[in-house]
């Protein structure tokens, strides 16, 4: 198979993956984008219809509450239900108690706003808007058909929602009303109910929807009672659907709905008011409906892109094979020796061209990288070499320190052993490369060895002392911190003061941190020299962060600032290191970090 034909298959077989690809993220995209509105719409709709039902109810609440909130309305009440009628001296009791609620009841909120406000008792006391107050035979008889009844004594004044009915106190035809109703308690027992009706109408308009968007809408009320439904809704169709109504805030979830066999987009939100559940309910396969118009045409437009790309592709790949097959050869043709010279190659494909370029560049960066690799293998070498020299220096120092020490010994001289087998040691841990870090117990040794030949110079005039908590004493440290600062006490604390020298290092541990404190007797620190020092410390702290270089952090050329700089590189910044005099005056280092245990940890 020729390189054009293959050049032809694998870019028609890429056009046609890619376009596939863009096809399905597409659809798909549009799908869920078009998914995404529609479940948010329903949302909306489910929390506008609950908000817009509260609204529609609470009115009818604050009537109920306003009449309960009269005094006169509520002993009214009571009298009715608890005199006997058919003693003569109650009559006008009786008579002024039905005037005065038959006088709360009509009044201009209750006619404008609402269908029917109606009071009655169980004896067959009634009063209402719409007619005249009257006392009915059948008073009775129609309360007992009432199914709400009974959920209204068990609210205990409460208000309680009742399903849409047929009016049962028609002044003139017939009506079908939805209402609120409130039993009202007296001391012992209920004293009458409160009715407020409103128009059915009312509900159908707040819960209308298109009919084309196939939406069916129920609301149900705490009771388990059918509030409203647009379509079919059997018992166990309801408790499934109820399940979606949870909340106090409209949720969307898509269910494959196992009575029905069909998956479904369900809404579904409870009022915290009411306690009605609403649930909207839309079948996604009528919800995706008109996307199927949008994947037909993007099938289309994928077919005619393709016809359009198999053409182009195929002079394409004639075109190109040609100076493809010629840059080929010239690659198969470099060796090493020629890496550096130019590739010439006649075409006028931009693409061929650059790809020359490229190959050139990278030619040119193949080239460089072998010199450069070359010249840092050398470089290794000749560190090595300087490595393995400068190990002679010491073993030249170590050989001279054994000739003296052996001098001694024949002069009979121990002390001069003692120096230089202290010198030897310190030399020798100084030196070492066997690891660049050390521990607590180590340092203390080296500094005791310094301390020592200190003391042959200096005599009775200096002392030291130690407290060391042994549970420090494997902690590692960088070498030579505690020497530098010992060394530092010894050379600048001690200019202006003639007494005895006193140097004391104290080790403990405290909140999961170890602390060395070096403490003298000596000057202390000049507050300029202690500020000097604080700033380079900072300006040091930079160079670490990585803002500014690092230079010149040898062991011997810093002092304190050097010591900081190696403990805040060896801990990773998570260091003490204070500065401060004492107050019967000398100066104070501490210095700590926290437990290896701590940060292994």
């Amino acid at each position: 198979m020729s390189f054009q034909t293959r050049l032809f298959i694998t870019y028609s077989l890429l056009i046609v993956f890619l376009i596939a690809i863009f096809g399905v993220f597409f659809y798909h995209y549009i799908l869920n984008v078009f998914e995404q509105n529609a479940y948010s719409n329903l949302e909306v709709i489910t929390d506008k219809m609950s908000e817009q039902l509260d609204n529609l109810i609470k009115p009818m609440d604050l009537m109920t509450t306003f009449l309960l909130s009269t005094d006169e309305f509520m002993t009214s009440m009571t009298i009715l239900s608890t005199l006997d009628k058919t003693i003569p001296q109650n009559r006008t009791y009786i008579s002024k108690a039905r005037d005065t609620i038959q006088s709360n009841v009509i009044t201009y909120a209750a006619h404008k706003h609402f269908y029917r406000v109606s009071y009655f008792n169980k004896i067959g006391d009634f009063a209402t808007t719409n007619f005249i107050q009257q006392e009915r035979e059948d008073i009775r008889e129609v309360i007992s058909q009432f199914d709400w009844i009974h959920l209204a004594d068990k609210a205990r004044g409460s208000i309680i929602i009742i399903p849409p009915y047929d009016d049962p106190w028609p002044a003139s035809g017939s009506a079908k009303v939805f209402g609120l109703a409130r039993c009202v308690h007296g001391s012992r027992e209920s004293v009458g109910y409160l009715e407020v009706q409103n128009l059915y109408s009312e509900i159908e308009e707040i819960f209308s929807v298109p009919s084309k968007n196939n939406i069916k809408v129920y609301a149900i009320t705490s009771s388990d009672m059918i509030f409203y439904k647009n379509s079919e809704l059997d018992n166990p169709l309801m408790k499934y659907y109820l399940q979606c109504a949870t909340t106090n805030k409209a949720s969307v979830s898509e269910i494959d709905n196992s009575i029905n066999s069909r998956k479904e987009i369900v809404a579904g939100i409870v009022s915290d008011y009411t306690g009605i559940r609403l649930i909207l309910v839309q079948d996604k396969q009528t919800l995706l409906r008109p996307i199927l118009y949008t994947l037909n045409i993007t099938i289309l437009v994928a077919f005619l892109i393709m016809l359009a790309s198999f053409g182009y592709i195929f002079i394409f790949s004639k075109q190109l094979a040609k100076p493809i097959r010629q840059l080929k050869e010239k690659m198969e043709g470099i060796e090493y020796e020629n890496l550096p010279e130019k590739i010439s190659i006649n075409s006028t494909n931009n693409e061929i061209e650059a790809l020359n370029q490229s190959f050139q560049r990278l030619r040119i960066r193949i080239n460089d990288a072998i010199s450069r690799e070359i010249k840092a293998r050398t470089l290794q070498m000749q560190a090595n070499f300087d490595s393995l020299q400068a190990q002679v220096n010491p073993h030249f120092l170590y050989n001279i320190l054994n000739v003296l020490s052996h001098k001694g010994i024949i002069n009979g001289d121990e002390e001069i052993c003692e120096i230089c087998d202290g010198i030897a040691s310190m030399l020798r841990y100084s030196t070492s490369k066997q690891k660049s870090s050390s521990t607590i117990q180590e340092e203390l040794e080296h500094v005791r060895n310094y301390l020592n030949l200190m003391k042959k110079r200096f005599e009775h005039k200096l002392e030291y002392f130690f407290d060391i908590d042994p549970l420090i004493y494997e902690e590692p440290v960088p070498k030579i911190i505690l020497q530098q600062i010992v060394e530092n006490s010894l050379n600048h604390g001690y200019k202006n003061s003639k007494g005895k020298m006193r140097i004391s290092i104290r080790g403990h541990i405290s909140n999961r941190f170890w602390y060395m404190e070096i403490t003298d007797n000596g000057d202390g620190f000049e507050p300029k020299i202690l500020e000097e020092i604080e700033l380079k410390m900072k300006d040091m702290e930079k160079k670490i962060m990585g803002i500014a270089p690092i230079t010149g952090l040898s062991i011997g050329g810093m002092g304190l600032v050097n010591t900081y700089a190696r403990m805040a590189l060896f801990y990773k910044n998570k260091i003490i290191f204070k500065l401060s005099n004492v107050n019967d005056g000398g100066a104070r280092v501490l210095l700590g970090s926290q437990l290896s245990k701590m940060r292994s940890e």
